[in-house]
């Protein structure tokens, strides 16, 4: 949570809707010794084709006019430095960049972003002492101290998000409530909240392509949320024998999305080996899904780590299009689904699945 909200940046929004032929401008002044490089504004979301160059004066500063342009996040790359994230909406901001970092002015929503800040950095020191704490019990083996030291972390993040959303709840919609709600509070932490700001930030800031998209977006992620029954997948194992999903409904099933050259999801065959053992007999199954592009190293992999259950391989005609149905990003990634197919946990390894499957099936 406090990585995500450290990306946020000051933003400028007023509740309005923007209309094709509006100008923001960004001015500013950019302070750097012999720079190298030119100065960029890139459009990140709603993706575009917005590249453009900002002309700087010698004494460093700008005046650039933003013409016709979908309100949303943007990233300013300022020469070889970190770049400036900037959600822009209808207001002019003013940016400026020194050696020491940068800073935007120009709109309600600064001292919006000034609270969210103040927050976390409350936070920060108690953070940084939980994560050492976790890292001296995990090495030490202490399972006990680990398991303390994670509901307290988890009590502290259930305070903050409580925080954070009295903060949203109290401000204007804007843009920044939307970064919030996209990678702080999402959708499976809080459906309600994350459902009720979307249609208020839909209410006040009408004519949004971005609020569209992530409205879209949200109906994929409910697609996948707890409770909700897996799609279905029909593939084919290592004999070219096709395997639906569905077929497995009666037992508590692991949907696994692994490779051959996924180091972390081979490093977890031994625990998948011995969980199976452990719990086929009282009706669990394995439905692994290979992202492998090359078969050879799929059945390879399959035979070195005696990977047992249903072994499908999701690559089709050079498409992963099973990896699109269920937004996989990276992996190794796995769904535990209950007798019905629904969706009960995710992403469970090795002591966490078995504990789990202790739990459904006995």
């Amino acid at each position: 949570m406090l990585i995500a909200a450290g990306l946020l940046s000051a933003c400028g929004s007023e509740n309005k809707e923007v209309e094709s032929g509006n100008t923001i401008h960004l001015r500013g002044k950019i302070e750097a010794e012999n720079p190298k490089g030119s100065v960029v504004l890139l459009q990140i979301q709603p993706e575009g084709n917005l590249r453009d160059t900002l002309k700087i004066a010698a004494d460093g500063s700008f005046d650039y006019s933003l013409k016709d342009f979908d309100p949303g996040f943007f990233r300013l790359m300022v020469y070889d430095q970190l770049p400036v994230v900037l959600a822009i909406n209808q207001n002019d901001l003013e940016i400026n960049v020194n050696a020491e970092g940068s800073t935007v002015t120009g709109s309600p929503e600064v001292e919006l972003q000034q609270k969210i800040n103040e927050l976390m950095s409350g936070v920060s020191d108690s953070v940084a002492r939980l994560q050492m704490d976790y890292a001296e019990a995990a090495n030490s083996g202490d399972e006990e101290r680990m398991k303390k030291v994670d509901a307290e972390y988890t009590a502290m993040q259930t305070s903050l998000n409580d925080s954070l959303k009295q903060i949203i709840i109290a401000s204007p919609a804007n843009l920044t409530t939307l970064q919030i709600l996209r990678d702080v509070i999402t959708y499976e932490q809080d459906p309600q909240f994350v459902e009720g700001q979307l249609a208020r930030l839909q209410k006040e800031m009408p004519g949004l392509k971005i609020l569209d998209l992530f409205e879209q977006k949200l109906e994929d992620i409910k697609k996948l949320a707890m409770g909700a029954v897996a799609p279905d997948i029909s593939l084919q194992d290592t004999e070219g024998q096709t395997v639906k999903l569905s077929d497995l409904r009666g037992k508590v099933v692991l949907l696994d999305f692994w490779a051959s050259w996924c180091g972390p999801c081979r490093k977890e065959s031994p625990h998948l080996v011995q969980t199976y053992k452990d719990f086929e007999s009282k009706g669990f199954e394995l439905y692994g899904v290979s992202l492998d592009r090359n078969a050879e190293a799929w059945k390879k992999a399959l035979e070195e780590d005696q990977l047992p259950g249903k072994q499908v391989i999701g690559v089709v005609n050079n498409e992963a299009e099973v990896a699109k149905t269920y937004s996989i990003t990276a992996i190794p990634t796995s769904f535990l689904l209950d007798k019905e197919g629904k969706i009960i946990a995710k992403n469970l390894r090795g002591d966490e699945l078995a504990e789990k499957l202790a739990e459904v099936l006995n």
